[in-house]
């Protein structure tokens, strides 16, 4: 087996899971009743835009490999803001790092980043900045040819809209994907206030 070829795929499926959890294209099972907060579409195009800006910044990471006698190493790093056309920007940065070990092929992974957010004016009528930021932590492992990784995002932001009216998000989320029946998951969990919380979750 390739020990170079090896550690970067497990770099690309990193890059692509690390990308699920913060973006939500499926389906809310709750709504907004609020007057004073963004509504649910509003809160759900936040959340695209953080999925979209960390899938940009790790699409175009730096990546390092190191070799010794017994294991190759990759860390990629990403650092990129996103830009709204209207003001404001999401900046992205993480830290990823793949080992594997050279004469069982075995490897295990782990990463941590952050996103922060400032005067985002994307959303019409509101400006948003991270509360403070969001955080994520990936961690995964290939063991006798069988590979697991999941990844967490948690965090926030606060916007502040027509007639000074403000509203407070917290998100938190998980995506899971192993070859062992070739299948992932991925879970957010939005709450606003003043707003509602709800769940997304995302099969792929």
């Amino acid at each position: 087996m390739n020990r170079f070829r090896w550690a970067g795929t497990i770099t690309t499926v990193l890059v692509l899971l690390a990308g699920v959890a913060p973006a939500t294209n499926a389906q809310s099972s709750a709504s907004f009743r609020s007057a004073t907060g963004m509504s649910k579409a509003q809160v759900k195009v936040m959340t695209d835009a953080l999925g979209v800006a960390y899938r940009q910044a790790m699409s175009t990471a730096k990546t390092t490999i190191n070799t010794s006698k017994l294991s190759v190493s990759t860390t990629s790093t990403a650092d990129r803001r996103y830009r709204c056309s209207l003001g404001g920007y999401i900046h992205t940065t993480m830290t990823t790092r793949v080992i594997v070990t050279m004469n069982t092929g075995n490897s295990n992974t782990s990463g941590s980043g952050h996103q922060t957010i400032s005067d985002w004016r994307c959303i019409k009528g509101w400006v948003v900045n991270g509360d403070p930021y969001l955080s994520h932590t990936l961690s995964g492992s290939v063991f006798a040819g069988k590979f697991r990784v999941s990844t967490h995002v948690s965090g926030g932001w606060k916007a502040t809209g027509p007639n000074k009216a403000k509203q407070s998000c917290q998100t938190s989320g998980n995506a899971q994907y192993s070859t062992i029946g070739k299948s992932g998951v991925a879970t957010v969990h939005v709450r606003c206030v003043p707003g509602e919380s709800y769940d997304v979750t995302t099969h792929f």
